[in-house]
């Protein structure tokens, strides 16, 4: 059968990717977010197959699709080639191939799907584990089935809205974030190698479905976080335990059990470390957290009042307890931030590092995410540390800038 509107509105994402039919050669084909996508397949010369990218659809109609596929078997019944600018591959090398590198590609070094390849090859050579490398192929594959034949300094807001629209109506909200925050990566990277001059991507989540996080609500937009950072400062409708706690869980991001258990003894003023210690943790294994300049303040600001204690957030009444774990909700809504959680900080620090660029694995290790490849490999406590230093260290000295702006 033909395809339809109603057909192709009906075509529902699944594990794999997977194409329906329309004739001539032309297929539509649903990627497991959401995407849809006109697809053509053509023979030129006689016998040797291709396949062309149409546009994803509703923004390319059916009848545009249709439209061009004639074109195309028109230009081909003439024995024209319907993409003559397409370069043909090269013949296999005789010598040993050479080690991919980051140099200029065969095609359009603008492209959007040039630009995807570029950095997929750039993480794959960071060294970012296979997990991570599948997820962000997946989501690259997304972004040049919709706009991965275009000029990367073309593309618009707008663009990645229509990209991501699909993918939310699909009910798929987390993706269509995900895929967002891939492409102001991807932006980013493309600033960085002198492709692009603007993120358009980063604006486009004030015009998405809001994310379902459960209970741990999470406020990322940096203008919002440092007005809330400057609220919790200057509030007195809180004690200063509980406002270092907030302040504490800003710079550091630990779970509120991590945090609240926190003791003097843990903290290595000289190395500038803090070791949480196994039975504390999620997962049952020591942690080692970084403490950035601004960390290390908070803490000399609430020594005075908490140093003879041996819990650094203990209880004004008792101190022998720590703080109970709902008072920094309270105090947060109280301030004004009552879509914001303890546990959001974590969220605001990853989505706001992924989106600058920096690595992932780096990210989840700070966060203490272990995946199962990891647990099951021998455990290292101090993994990426060096690495985490530099990323921990240049994130407080963002919120610090967001506070004074």
């Amino acid at each position: 059968m033909l395809l339809t509107d109603s057909k192709i509105r009906a075509a529902k994402p699944a594990e794999r990717t997977y194409r329906i039919a329309d004739g001539h050669g032309l297929y539509l084909e649903v990627l497991p977010s959401g995407t849809k996508t006109f697809r053509l397949r053509y023979y030129f010369p006689a016998g040797k197959r291709r396949w062309s990218n149409l546009g994803p659809y509703p923004q390319v109609k059916l009848a545009d699709a249709r439209g061009q596929r004639d074109r195309y078997r028109e230009t081909i019944r003439q024995g024209e080639d319907p993409e003559p600018e397409r370069k043909p591959r090269r013949a296999p090398a005789q010598a040993s191939p050479k080690p991919p590198t980051l140099g200029p590609a065969v095609r359009d070094p603008g492209l959007v799907a040039t630009v995807c390849d570029h950095y997929l090859l750039f993480r794959k050579r960071d060294g970012a584990n296979q997990r991570t490398l599948v997820k962000l192929e997946r989501h690259l594959e997304t972004v040049k089935a919709g706009i991965g034949d275009r000029q990367i300094t073309d593309i618009s807001g707008p663009d990645i809205l229509a990209l991501v629209r699909p993918i939310e109506e699909a009910g798929k909200v987390e993706t269509a974030h995900e895929v967002r925050s891939r492409c102001s990566q991807l932006f980013r990277f493309a600033i960085a190698e002198g492709r692009a001059t603007a993120d358009p991507a980063r604006a486009v989540t004030f015009a998405m479905a809001k994310r379902k996080r459960g209970s741990f609500q999470a406020i990322t937009d940096p203008e919002r976080v440092g007005a809330m950072l400057k609220a919790i400062r200057r509030t007195d409708r809180a004690t200063d335990q509980v406002k270092t706690a907030l302040l504490l869980s800003a710079y550091l991001f630990p779970r509120s059990s991590e945090l609240r258990g926190m003791r003097w003894n843990e903290i290595d003023w000289n190395a500038g470390l803090w070791e949480i210690p196994a039975e504390r943790m999620k997962m049952k294994r020591p942690h080692l957290v970084p403490l950035s300049p601004q960390a290390k303040a908070i803490l000399e600001g609430i020594r005075p009042i908490t140093g003879h204690a041996e819990l650094v957030l203990c209880s004004p009444n008792d101190s022998s307890r720590p703080i109970s774990s709902t008072i920094m909700k309270t105090c947060l809504t109280k301030v004004g931030f009552s879509d914001h959680t303890q546990h959001g900080f974590r969220t605001t620090f990853s989505t706001n590092m992924n989106e600058m660029g920096w690595n992932s694995d780096w990210i989840e290790k700070q966060l203490a995410h272990e995946t199962t490849q990891k647990v099951r490999a021998a455990y290292n406590r101090a993994e990426y540390l060096a690495d985490r230093i530099r990323m921990v260290h240049a994130y407080g000295e963002w919120l610090t800038k967001l506070e004074k702006s």
